[in-house]
């Protein structure tokens, strides 16, 4: 239905968040409007990205390129070609640096970096070291992820410490 939390952004000139009878609940006020995840929702206002709570306050001000929604209390920004990860509050929990990274919906979220591709924790410090010859990962379960070695054929069970388990399939 479109709905998050209890409404959806709506934009015509500018964005704001209507409720299911099509009210708003929070004028039209942001060049671009994400839906609410965890109380806060990304709005664009000029040309960057911050947060507002459910009455429209921002939250967290606009200082980002790029946001993601919040999961498990942390959402990945990027700023002047810097990906970090912040809290609900601002804070950044994984200091900005030259990451490519996904959204964290689990303990461990797939980072790429210079070096190579890694797993890291939600509190920065890496459960596998980015290095060259990780090639991908499509799941994270657990402590364990599925994942393919490069110049090797088929997926690898690799636990989050990197020690390969079981494969390849």
């Amino acid at each position: 239905d479109g709905f998050a939390e209890g409404v959806v952004g709506v934009c015509s000139t500018k964005c704001g968040y209507i409720d299911p009878s099509g009210t708003f609940v929070i004028a039209p006020q942001f060049n671009a409007a994400h839906p609410f995840a965890e109380g806060l929702a990304a709005v664009q206002v000029g040309n960057k990205w911050g947060y507002i709570d459910k009455s429209g306050t921002i939250a967290i001000n606009p200082q980002f390129d790029a946001t993601t929604r919040f999961s498990k209390g942390l959402a990945v920004v990027s700023a002047a070609g810097n990906t970090g990860v912040i809290d609900k509050t601002g804070k950044y929990i994984i200091n900005p640096g030259q990451y490519k990274m996904q959204l964290f919906d689990s303990d461990v979220e797939q980072a790429t970096t210079s070096d190579g591709l890694g797993l890291i924790h939600r509190d920065g410090t890496w459960a596998i070291k980015p290095n060259h010859s990780l090639g991908s990962v499509v799941a994270v379960l657990g402590k364990v992820c599925l994942g393919n070695l490069v110049g090797q054929p088929g997926w690898e069970a690799i636990s989050i410490s990197g020690k390969i388990l079981t494969g390849p399939y």
